[in-house]
């Protein structure tokens, strides 16, 4: 019982940190973009600790969490388009 409760726990704490890197490293791709989009410039990502984040994150999360993880991936990908030649005259 005490090693099933302390695997729980382990595995409660790897996924928490892996949750908030994941997140953070979102956080630093997501506020890049819309800088660059509203400053109509290229966005400088530096993409490794994103992705790093997410393959540490498909580690231990649930599918939960990785589903929505992927969400973010998608949406990411579609705002990065925007950035190759596509990028529309307003911000709408």
């Amino acid at each position: 019982m005490g090693r099933r409760s302390q695997n729980c726990q382990w595995l409660q704490e790897a996924r928490t940190a892996a949750y908030e890197k994941f997140l953070q490293a979102f956080g630093t791709v997501e506020m890049e973009l819309r800088e660059a989009f509203v400053d109509r410039r290229a966005p400088a990502v530096v993409w490794a600790p994103f992705n790093a984040a997410l393959q540490s994150m498909s580690l231990v999360a649930s599918r939960e969490a990785m589903a929505a993880a992927e969400e973010i991936c998608d949406v990411v990908e579609e705002f990065t388009i925007l950035f190759h030649g596509r990028q529309p005259a307003d911000l709408e």
